[in-house]
């Protein structure tokens, strides 16, 4: 929790020279098929953070905090967490209800916690390259502000099978993870705005 608070603070920071900026604050869920992130195949609370900057009508680049509030110990039977920082490059296309795609890179950790016997050992991974592709719809609600619905899917890197036998990648170390959010967005300007 500690580390996306920080990476959302410093998403602001880096763009507060670049005015206005759009914020958006989302939550939903995501979801595992694979073994290796949860035997029970649970969806677990996520959330995300993200700031863009409308560098055109169609096209809104922008950086994204992640995190996957899972359960963080034993015994449990099943469940993941994780976090990501990434850039993106949103198009979307014009009007008060718009599609959009976002395709995204950067770094996160994941952690799975197959089951609570003795035999398993959590799935783990350091800093690693991850991968993201959502896309939805976006509606205005209010003036200046918008709700957004995207779903999509992350492709989480280096992950492997701690324990006494040692680190052991697992599928290759790439795991597939679905996610849904609902957002919630507005822009704001940073520093001084120039009168009309």
């Amino acid at each position: 929790m500690r580390i996306f608070l920080v990476a959302a603070l410093a998403l602001v920071g880096a763009t507060a020279q670049a005015a206005p900026v759009d914020l958006e604050l989302g939550a939903g869920a995501a979801y595992s098929l694979e073994g290796a992130f949860s035997d029970t195949k649970l969806a677990e609370p996520t959330f995300v953070f993200r700031a863009g900057y409308p560098a055109a009508s169609f096209f809104t680049p922008g950086l994204k905090a992640l995190l996957i509030a899972g359960p963080n110990g034993l015994p449990v039977t099943g469940g993941f967490q994780g976090w990501a920082v990434m850039a993106d490059a949103r198009l979307h296309s014009r009007g008060f209800v718009q599609v959009e795609a976002d395709p995204a890179v950067g770094v996160g950790q994941g952690l799975a916690i197959p089951c609570g016997c003795d035999a398993a050992h959590a799935t783990s991974g350091g800093l690693a390259p991850y991968f993201q592709l959502t896309g939805g719809l976006r509606t205005g609600i209010i003036e200046g502000a918008w709700a957004a619905l995207d779903v999509g899917g992350m492709l989480w890197t280096g992950l492997g099978a701690g324990g006494g036998s040692g680190f052991t990648p697992l599928g290759g170390g790439i795991h597939p993870t679905f996610l849904a959010t609902l957002s919630i967005g507005m822009p704001l300007w940073f520093g001084h705005k120039d009168d009309d």
